[in-house]
């Protein structure tokens, strides 16, 4: 998509611009297609107006929809091993100082608790959460590894990042959703999924978790985490 251009006319050229390149992106992704599905959104006004305000950048990040194919998904359901194939997922992420870069589960699992944060822009309880697992994440050091994983339009997810000053990374794209519909039964927010040594040990929310808790999960210890199950996974409803 063009950059917006100053100067008379300039407004019309963006316009154009947008209409062509959503016809190309249109003709790549098909909404009759099998399986997972990219879908532009076709709305050139809301466009020229996110385009228009400096933070954002849908030449980068361009506004789509994704649709999950449930039949392309398989549950995991608390105490299960995450499959190989999702620890191998290709993961798109960005970050403080990072606009576009690539990662897995399996490369990020070199550590004793794995925290894959599941939120948006518009959760203040999402936000609540994200902060304070930074702060979490950095007070234990390489004993755990903060993902967030950003349920929403890919553009409003690196300025956020930037303005709250978080340290972690976030997906976005489509394999964040995804990620997010192997944990639950619909594109969920405000939701932490615990992995310890590749296995999903836990659901939690967006309340706080007793630092003494998540000390004893990453030594080794039994304990009681404090889950929220709705939207994930039961072995009951699976059968």
């Amino acid at each position: 998509m063009p950059r917006l251009l100053s100067g008379k006319g300039s407004g019309l050229l963006t316009l154009v611009g947008l209409l062509m390149s959503l016809l190309i992106t249109s003709a790549v992704f098909g909404q009759d297609s099998v399986g997972h599905k990219i879908i532009p959104i076709k709305n050139l006004r809301d466009q020229y107006l996110i385009q228009s305000k400096s933070e954002y950048n849908i030449n980068r990040y361009p506004m789509y929809k994704y649709e999950i194919d449930d039949d392309l998904i398989s549950p995991i359901i608390i105490g299960e091993k995450i499959p190989q194939s999702l620890l191998d997922l290709p993961l798109r992420i960005v970050g403080k100082g990072v606009l576009d870069d690539t990662t897995t589960l399996r490369k990020i699992s070199n550590t004793k608790l794995v925290i894959l944060d599941f939120w948006s822009t518009w959760c203040s309880p999402c936000v609540k959460s994200m902060n304070k697992w930074e702060k979490i994440a950095s007070d234990f050091g390489d004993d755990i590894r903060l993902l967030g994983v950003h349920i929403d339009y890919d553009y409003k997810a690196h300025p956020f990042i930037e303005k709250n000053g978080w340290n972690s990374h976030s997906v976005i794209g489509l394999n964040a959703y995804v990620l997010n519909r192997h944990f639950f039964d619909r594109n969920a927010i405000s939701r932490v999924v615990w992995i310890k040594e590749g296995q999903l040990i836990a659901i939690t929310g967006t309340e706080d978790i007793e630092i003494d808790v998540i000390k004893k999960v990453i030594e080794g210890y039994p304990v009681d985490i404090p889950q929220v199950l709705e939207w994930s996974y039961k072995k009951e409803e699976l059968r």
